[in-house]
């Protein structure tokens, strides 16, 4: 007793026809036939869609669509339940693909960066210039003309007691001033491109 997949190939085949040759008539994929004529019917989708395509190639090969279908119920098992949903929607439901993709990944870690990247520049831009009185030291005796020196942030501006001062490009600035003899503050104030400002100040001793 012939299954329905012996005798769709066996037409098919009596006609000449590749299975390629019969997806042109039936407008079915040549995967369809295949899996029909090798009863792989777990392959496809459950219930009225096999009926469906059984009707196509029934008369894509000019047989009898009634005693094709008659066929089909014959070869199956009775332990065959229908399914509310056919097998090839509910499979890619089934399939869970991972959380996180390697392209999450990277545009997460692009995000990390880019706001800490703004974060040190915030930060940068509030922070007031870094600023070093190397000479006179606090409480030193000295003598006139007072050397002062000192380092600071290369595009700050330097007042040292009132005077501004010029900086160089290592951010050296270094200037002398007269005073009288006796204690005096050295006072030295950087401003820094952010409007932020640095002071430091040392007590000095001028002796004649």
């Amino acid at each position: 007793m012939k299954t329905i997949g012996q005798v769709l190939s066996e037409a098919r085949e009596s006609q000449k026809l590749t299975i390629t040759d019969l997806s042109n008539k039936s407008s079915l994929s040549e995967h369809i036939i295949s899996a029909i004529e090798e009863e792989r019917y777990s392959d496809l989708p459950d219930g009225p869609f096999i009926r469906g395509y059984l009707r196509s190639l029934a008369r894509a090969l000019q047989l009898d669509e009634e005693h094709v279908l008659a066929v089909y119920r014959r070869d199956q098992k009775p332990a065959r339940s229908p399914s509310l949903f056919p097998q090839g929607l509910m499979k890619p439901l089934g399939r869970k693909k991972p959380f996180l993709s390697v392209q999450r990944v990277g545009i997460a870690l692009a995000c990390l960066f880019l706001a800490v990247f703004l974060g040190v520049q915030i930060l940068l831009a509030q922070k007031p210039p870094a600023l070093t009185l190397d000479y006179p030291t606090d409480n030193q005796e000295v003598k006139n003309p007072v050397a002062v020196r000192g380092t600071t942030s290369t595009d700050a501006v330097v007042v040292i007691n009132t005077v501004p001062t010029a900086i160089n490009q290592d951010g050296v600035f270094q200037t002398a001033l007269e005073m009288t003899p006796g204690q005096h503050a050295i006072v030295v104030e950087s401003t820094g491109s952010n409007g932020r400002k640095s002071l430091v100040q040392h007590m000095i001793n001028v002796v004649e």
